[in-house]
Order: structure tokens, then sequence, then C-alpha cells
């Protein structure tokens, strides 16, 4: 008689040598990683160091940072558009640092400013907000 393999090969019977051996993933690498949103790929563009010499000194300070300095030395140097650039940018963070939903602080803002607005359109399309204690009668 024949004797009979230990490992019979065949179907959903993979030879020995084809199996995953224990501990072994059979994705060793794992799933391949999504893709970066533009969002993301500018933000990571500007938060990348670069180093800088200032007043001899080697400094290590983000892309964003230097093009702020660059545009806010060639504005103090007569670059008229630089100029313009660097009020633009200071405009925008002083209505940024003014508007409390805008501020990552873990507070929440104030809802004072949320009621004017509030109260203001409802101005404007002609409605009181005492109108509706009055349906409730």
């Amino acid at each position: 008689m024949t004797k009979k393999p230990n490992n019979p090969v065949g179907y959903c019977k993979p030879p020995v040598s084809g199996q995953f051996k224990p501990g072994q993933s059979g994705n060793p690498k794992g799933r391949p990683k999504g893709r970066k949103s533009p969002d993301q790929v500018i933000a990571d563009l500007f938060s990348r160091k670069v180093t800088i010499l200032e007043g001899g000194k080697k400094k290590k300070i983000s892309h964003m940072e230097a093009l702020g300095r660059r545009v806010l030395n060639d504005g103090l140097k007569g670059n008229a558009k630089a100029t313009d650039q660097a009020l633009t940018l200071l405009k925008i963070m002083s209505s940024l640092q003014s508007d409390p939903a805008q501020q990552d602080d873990g507070t929440m803002p104030d809802a004072s400013a949320d009621l004017r607005a509030v109260q203001a359109l409802l101005k404007h399309h002609d409605v009181s907000m005492d109108n509706e204690d009055d349906e409730d009668d």
C-alpha cells in the first residue's frame, strides 16, 4: 500500500510551505494610507521648518513665519506690493482676533455678538421677538 501524506494538498488545503507561519500576518505592510487633502498638503508645507541666520545665530522657524518675515522686510524696504500684502495680512489677523467665534482657546465664545446679529436680522425683516409671546395666549 501507498502511504497517505501527513498533510494532503487540495481544495482549501494549501501546501505547508504556502501557509502563513504562526504569528505572521497575511498583509505585513497593512492597508495603504489614503491621499492627503489639498488643505493638509498646504498645511504640511507651511509648517515645515527652515533654518535662518538671525544675529549670527541659526534659528529654525516655520515656512509660514519665514514668508511673513520676508513680506514684512520687503515692505519695509519700500516694495509697494509687499507693503500691500503685509497690510492685508495685518487686517486679516486683526479680524480673526476680534471675532470670538474664530478663537480656539477651548472656551465658549461670548454669545452677545450672536444675539445682536440675530436681533439686527429680525429688525431688518420687521419681525419682533415679542410677537412670539403674543401667539402663545
